[in-house]
């Protein structure tokens, strides 16, 4: 009898040890089971801020800043055109290097010259929104800006027929309110990373002589130079629509390529963010479509 009461002392003790023990594992489990966020909740975070959070896009803004920096890959965009002195030319050495740009064009000039519009379009470039007279936006009230967007948007929809889904303030130059205006009439903001530094007022670079254009770095290699320093992954280099930059292209293309670079379209770029998104950059527009926008 003694001895039975001894051995159930004995396992009084193990027995609560090993309940305790029980206990705390399962405790533990229970509060790393609260604690660990669900495949879902995971899903709905990196679906809704990767790209925003990494520095790409906005969606919120509108704002495309860059393409992903794991993909050796740029887009060229061309400002203030079309130009007639440069942009055939231009649009001939994009085909020969068999490179689809985006076309960022000015509302006026496309009404003087529709045609080179279209052919932008034939040849499978992107043509995007550049407002209507170049103005900057920053320093106009809210009807103002939307005048200067759906001006533009009228005037490619006549020479061409298609919409567009892209838009870049003039110099680069706008404000929370303008990326609001922007995002309203249903376009995406297009930002620049890789700058050419090409741009002269009035489009005088032309006019220059070869001493001045070399003091100011404007001569084709020299832009090609400034392009070079500034290639990186997701770049959007920035080029304009004139006679001397268009010279500088062919160079910058052989460059990137050289480096292991290769070329593609703002939608393409767009496509693939770790968090892809799908643009269609010119679609047609349907006779009811046109009417709405009126």
């Amino acid at each position: 009898m003694l001895k039975m009461r001894h051995t159930a002392s004995l396992l009084i003790p193990a027995v609560v040890a090993v309940t305790l023990v029980a206990t705390g594992v399962r405790a533990a489990d229970e509060k790393r089971r609260d604690e660990a966020p669900t495949g879902k909740s995971i899903v709905k975070k990196v679906a809704t801020n990767r790209n925003a959070s990494e520095g790409f896009y906005n969606a919120s803004e509108g704002y495309l800043k860059r393409g992903p920096r794991d993909e050796r890959t740029l887009v060229l965009t061309f400002d203030d055109g079309p130009n007639p002195e440069s942009a055939n030319r231009l649009l001939d050495i994009l085909r020969e290097l068999d490179i689809k740009a985006t076309f960022f064009v000015v509302g006026r000039r496309v009404s003087a010259h529709p045609e080179i519009v279209q052919r932008m379009i034939d040849e499978g470039h992107e043509v995007a929104n550049h407002t209507q007279d170049h103005q900057r936006l920053f320093n106009l009230p809210t009807e103002k800006v939307i005048e200067e967007i759906k001006d533009c948007e009228e005037n490619v929809r006549k020479a061409t027929g298609r919409g567009m889904a892209f838009l870049r303030p003039p110099g680069m130059h706008f404000t929370p309110q303008v990326l609001a205006d922007t995002k309203a009439q249903g376009y995406i903001t297009v930002g620049v990373n890789c700058v050419a530094g090409d741009y002269v007022a009035n489009g005088g670079l032309a006019e220059l002589t070869s001493a001045e254009a070399t003091e100011l770095g404007l001569q084709p290699h020299q832009i090609a130079d400034r392009i070079e320093k500034q290639f990186k992954p997701g770049a959007i280099i920035l080029l304009h629509d004139n006679p001397v930059s268009i010279e500088a292209v062919a160079d910058i293309v052989a460059r990137a390529r050289t480096q292991g670079y290769h070329f593609v379209t703002t939608a393409e770029l767009m496509a693939s963010l770790p968090e892809p998104v799908t643009i269609v950059a010119n679609p047609v527009e349907r006779e009811e479509e046109k009417g709405k926008k009126k």
